[in-house]
């Protein structure tokens, strides 16, 4: 072979190779350095590969030497970053040589990943082909894979040293190394679930594909309580995008669960009559790290609501608040519906780690207790007059079912004994002891009392046992006189009036009489009249003479008052009835004349409102400012013991306990008092003694606290308890005897409402106490759940036990003391408590209405310039209507003395027509203006009552310690008031020595006394007499050019 020279001349898309040389002839051959190149690699996105070389040569060549790429990879005669991208070069050769010559080749970017195969090939004209094998890959990028991206709940438990561990998997693919796993501060993990670490963990590199593994992490469990931790823990590895779990957890103690309770017990009922009363617990959690569910076991229930919203549920979820859960309530009973059997099982309250706890739960379904009663009624129980007791008859008894004694009650007038003939009692209960739960069939014999007036006697046996309905025995007898005169009534009290308005009202009695022979003569005593024609018609006389007809006097209707214009005193004496052959009868008489009351109003003048269509005075008052409430005497009753107010016909009624129990009756127009003493055996009740050998009879504890009015005019009478083993009591009072007969007498309140600390303060009443009705009593224990009590009258029989009604929707946080609470219907109520402002409350919804931010608390309208806020601590409210209007009256401010507000005053408001929301409300007076007074009480009661006629509304009010007065708020919409502080000619009045003297010439002027009797007139005049006694009086007034005008006026 000759020398060859080369000269390459090189330019960007090819090369030329200029050869000159010598060569001896022979065949054309291309060499190549290499047969094969592999291992050309990259990974998606990030080509092309690393280049490789190969060196080429050829001898004998007749034409160019071309070398070709293979699809998917490029050649360069140029290294790095001067490779030029091509797909073929082309070799000029010298003399058919080309001497040995570097090219480079790589596989080409943006290729997906696969592999890639291919041969180089180097051709010349009647050269062989020599081809170089390529082979490589596009890899995917090395990828980690975790089964979460964020661990929570991540506690430690400071006191046990213990930690709470979860964990994850971690899995990787196309990987080229180990994974490192790298936990944040504070935490720990770990590849086995034990032995954790703070360090990072590597996992050794096995192939490109790393198989899922379990990865374990907690919190430090020596940490500190309390805190919250948050981190990233980091997963990462060679050319892998780092993954990150985040972290959170909270150092703490244990969760713990507490409940108030270990056992319930008594969740009992009869057959038939389930559920059982709800019972309820508190419970509270600590670190928290979940819910707490609440499970009760089979055949009970449970809900967050008692009474009426209890919604029975097997189980309940309460959500933690910053890891707490506080003090919440839940309510158990035993289902309805099972049959006779004992029934126990424990509830579980459990939340994650936390010790479970188990409440013991028992109760009792019981066949109901059935009392029996055959004979009924007895009638004929009859005796002659003085030749008493009657002959016994008898009725049968019998029980069964029974859990306790049965205790047969005697009427007043009737005696009863389980022997004919003796042992006959009238005050005692026969006590039949049952056996086995039975009492056999047991004959009562029962007779009327020896002794007793002329009459009829009709009144009932009570059967009872504790669960079983009370049973009644029908009785009826007579007292018969035989011959002879028979006088209706036996006494008359009553019979009274005010010096200068006599005669008094005259009262009705009948005479009646039998085989009588002569005249009957009816005699009134001294200073007292008869007439047989009532009112208007009465013709006073002081004897009456009645005819027999055939030897009988029928029934014949006699009237008798107290003569008119008598002197102050007491006027007592006889009427006598009497006729030949026969004993004369009598009727004993009491009347009075008093000297009337000094009623002294209130000086304030009262703006009228809405543009003189409402109009407000006050017509008398007592009260510490004024005066006249200071000494005893003036006083309704000692210190602290007149706790409440109602209203019935125009008079007051106070109940008083300051001399036993009593009511005390105030006139709403003359003011005059009357006291009606009770009955001695009203707020008592029997009861076995402590060694269960006998009834004794009992005090009821707090008597004659409150006094309501029900629908119908029924006056009943209240004692407080501060305790559930004391005898609740409410008694319908006899306004004319001062009898009573008990409506409720309700014990064992802590057996049938157990955990529960139970205080009755003030009741109300809805309906009809002789038919259908309701009554109320809201608990008022400071630490007590908030709920009412509600009593169901049907048909007159109160029901055994309360239905409790929950007040836990409230959005006060405590309702306080003294609760009063006023009905509005049988769902919607108001309360007052001495921790709130008045509030209305709807017993399934919760609370709808409340002061609590409404700016009429503060009134700026009664003294303009001045804003008079209301206060909490003092309870009393009343909703009433005029017409279509409707107004509420609160008790406004507290004793408290204060330049900020006048001590102890009430608030009157007037709600939008049809828009009862008390934000609504116009605030239109607080009264009285100056105040009552700031005398001490600690009974927290105000109360407002009112009474409606036409358009106008008598307004009573008493603040304990403090006062009583009345008020008049009328309401003409249809705008016939004429606001006379508007009117030019206004008349004004004054006294001047015995003249009530105007300040304008008068076509008539008139004075009237309170009662509305005429006492004075006089025509085109300005002044009249004034009357002769002190006292308060309405004059009214005419111009004689369209001004009439009416004005109050005290005569001193």
């Amino acid at each position: 072979m000759k020398k060859t020279i080369l000269s390459i001349i090189a330019f960007f898309l090819f090369i030329t190779i200029q050869l000159n040389a010598t060569i001896e002839a022979g065949s054309p051959t291309i060499f190549c350095s290499v047969n094969s190149l592999s291992d050309f690699k990259y990974t998606v996105g990030s080509g092309p590969s690393v280049e490789q070389a190969f060196t080429i040569s050829a001898e004998n060549l007749t034409s160019n030497l071309v070398v070709t790429a293979p699809t998917n990879y490029e050649i360069s005669p140029l290294l790095g970053t001067s490779f030029i991208s091509m797909n073929n070069i082309t070799i000029a050769h010298s003399a058919g040589i080309v001497s040995d010559i570097v090219l480079y080749v790589r596989l080409k970017q943006g290729l997906s990943a696969n592999s890639y195969i291919g041969n180089i090939s180097s051709t010349s004209v009647g050269a062989t082909t020599k081809n170089i094998v390529l082979s490589g890959n596009v890899m995917n990028p090395p990828s980690i894979s975790t089964s979460v991206t964020s661990i929570t709940g991540l506690f430690n438990f400071y006191n046990i040293g213990q930690s709470v561990i979860k964990s994850f998997v971690v899995s990787g693919t196309d990987l080229k190394s180990g994974i490192i796993i790298t936990p944040p501060y504070n935490f720990e993990i770990s590849t086995t679930g034990s032995s954790f670490t703070n360090s990072a963990i590597t996992l050794p590199f096995s192939g490109s594909t790393f198989s899922p593994t379990t990865i374990y992490v907690r919190l430090n469990p020596s940490i500190y309580p309390s805190y919250n931790y948050t981190g990233n823990l980091s997963i990462s590895t060679v050319g892998a995008v780092t993954k990150t779990v985040t972290l959170e957890g909270r150092s703490s103690y244990k969760p713990s669960i507490t409940t108030s309770k270990s056992a319930i017990s008594g969740l009992n009922y009869f057959a038939s009559s389930g559920p059982s009363a709800e019972q309820l617990f508190t419970l509270n959690g600590n670190d928290m790290m979940d819910v707490m569910v609440v499970t009760a076991p089979t055949n009970f229930e449970i809900s967050k609501t008692g009474g009426s919203s209890f919604v029975g549920q097997s189980s309940l979820t309460f959500n933690a608040t910053n890891y707490m859960l506080g003090t919440t309530t839940v309510y158990v009973r035993l289902k309805a519906g099972l049959t006779a059997n004992s029934y126990s099982g424990n509830l579980t309250c459990e939340s994650s780690n936390a010790t479970t706890k188990t409440i013991a739960l028992s109760g009792i379904v019981s066949n109901k207790p059935v009392l029996n009663v055959t004979g009924s009624p007895v009638s004929g129980l009859n005796y002659n007059l003085n030749n008493g007791p009657s002959v016994d008859k008898s009725f049968t008894v019998s029980g069964s079912s029974l859990s306790s004694l049965v205790f047969v009650y005697a009427p007043a007038n009737f005696e009863i004994s389980t022997t004919s003939g003796s042992a006959f009692s009238a005050t005692n209960a026969i006590i039949l002891p049952q056996s086995g739960g039975n009492v056999g069939q047991t004959t009562i014999y029962v007779r009327l009392k020896a002794g007793l007036n002329v009459g009829n006697y009709n009144e009932n046996v009570i059967v009872a046992s504790t669960g079983a309905t009370n049973q009644t025995v029908s009785l009826s007898g007579m007292v018969i006189d035989q011959f002879g005169l028979t006088v209706s009534e036996t006494a008359f009290t009553g019979l009274d009036y005010l010096s200068g308005s006599g005669p008094s009202a005259d009262k009705l009695f009948t005479v009646s009489g039998n085989s009588i022979n002569s005249i009957v003569i009816i005699t009134a005593p001294t200073n007292f009249e008869l007439s047989t024609y009532s009112g208007a018609s009465f013709q006073g006389s002081n004897q009456l003479i009645l005819q027999p007809v055939y030897g009988v006097i029928y029934t014949k209707s006699i009237f008798v008052r107290l003569k008119s214009e008598l002197q102050v005193g007491t006027y007592t004496g006889n009427i006598t009835v009497s006729t030949a052959g026969y004993a004369t009868k009598s009727l004993s008489l009491t009347g009075k004349v008093s000297t009337p009351v000094v009623l002294t109003p209130e000086s304030a003048y009262y703006e009228p409102r809405n543009n003189g269509t409402l109009t407000f005075s006050n017509n008398w008052l007592f009260s510490r400012n004024i005066g006249n409430y200071v000494n005893l005497n003036d006083q309704l009753g000692a210190e602290q013991m007149v706790r409440s107010m109602t209203v019935r016909n125009g008079k007051m009624l106070f109940c008083n306990r300051s001399n036993g129990n009593q009511i005390v009756s105030v006139d709403g127009v003359t003011g005059i008092r009357n006291t009606l003493t009770l009955a001695n055996n009203v707020f008592t009740y029997i009861d076995r003694n402590k060694t269960y050998t006998a009834d004794s009879v009992y005090s009821a504890v707090t008597p004659c606290n409150d006094i309501k009015v029900d629908n119908s005019g029924n006056v009943l009478v209240g004692n407080m308890i501060t305790n559930g083993t004391l005898h609740y009591q409410i008694w319908k009072i006899d306004m004319a005897t001062g009898n009573g007969s008990v409506l409720i007498d309700q014990k064992d309140l802590d057996i049938l409402f157990p955990g529960r600390l139970i205080r009755f303060d003030y009741f109300n009443v809805s309906g009809n106490v002789n038919d259908s009705a309701f009554i109320y009593a809201v608990c008022t224990s400071l630490n007590s759940v908030r709920e009412m009590y509600r009593w169901t009258i049907t048909n007159g029989v109160a029901s055994p036990r309360p239905e409790i009604i929950p007040l836990d929707k409230a959005q006060d946080p405590a309702f306080g003391s003294s609760i009063m609470v006023c009905p509005i219907d049988n769902e919607n109520f108001y309360f007052d408590g001495d921790k709130t402002y008045p509030f209305k409350y709807n017993i399934r919804t919760g609370i709808n209405d409340s002061f609590k931010n409404y700016s009429a608390i503060v009134d700026s309208v009664t003294m303009p310039g001045r804003f008079w806020k209301m206060s909490q601590n003092i309870n009393g409210i009343k909703e009433f209507k005029i017409g279509d209007e409707t107004f509420l009256i609160v008790a406004a401010t507290n004793n408290s003395f204060t330049s900020l507000y006048p001590s102890s005053t009430f608030r009157i408001f007037k709600y939008p027509k049809n828009n009862n929301d008390i934000g609504k409300l116009q605030c239109l007076w607080s009264f009285p203006q100056a105040g009552m007074g700031n005398g001490v009480q600690y009974y927290r009661a105000a109360i407002p009552e009112v009474e409606v006629n036409g358009d106008k509304a008598t307004i009573y009010v008493y603040y304990g310690e403090n006062g009583y007065g009345v008020y008049e708020l009328t309401s003409k919409p249809d705008g016939t008031y004429t606001n006379v502080e508007e009117l030019t000619d206004k008349i004004t009045l004054h006294i001047a020595e015995n003249n009530i003297v105007s300040n304008k010439m008068l076509e008539r002027i008139e004075v009237y006394s309170l009662t509305g009797q005429l006492l004075r007139s006089a025509v085109n005049t300005m002044s009249v007499q004034k009357p002769g006694i002190q006292g308060v009086y309405i004059v009214k007034m005419n111009n004689g050019s369209g001004v009439q005008q009416s004005q109050k006026i005290v005569i001193r």
